[in-house]
């Protein structure tokens, strides 16, 4: 298997949003920046509803039409699935101090 070299396909900026799905659906959402550079690294800020904020950064990984978000320690963070200009996927996030649930996340490659 060879390594990619050049420029990663997923550079550029990603515009997305979180909300939860399935039975146990509350009001989470958030809204997310990703910047991903020619050299596969990412970084993200994330704004969550009720004016939390969060940074995240780390390595994109490409596989297919599979992303995987991996933090700086190596541990994967958030898979995704390419289609054209939209990443999407399921994550389990945590909603307060004291829940968790299952959330659809989805990006659309800004232009």
């Amino acid at each position: 298997m060879s390594i990619p070299t050049g420029p990663s396909p997923l550079r550029g900026t990603w515009h997305g949003s979180a909300y939860d799905i399935g039975a146990s659906s509350s009001n989470y959402g958030s809204g997310y920046l990703l910047t991903i550079e020619d050299d596969g690294t990412w970084k993200m800020s994330e704004t969550m509803r009720g004016g939390g904020a969060a940074q995240h950064t780390g390595k994109a990984i490409v596989r297919g039409d599979r992303v995987t978000l991996v933090e700086p320690s190596g541990r994967p963070w958030l898979e995704l699935r390419r289609s054209g200009n939209r990443l999407h996927g399921l994550a389990s996030m945590r909603r307060s101090a004291t829940d968790s649930g299952r959330v659809m996340i989805e990006f659309t490659r800004s232009p």
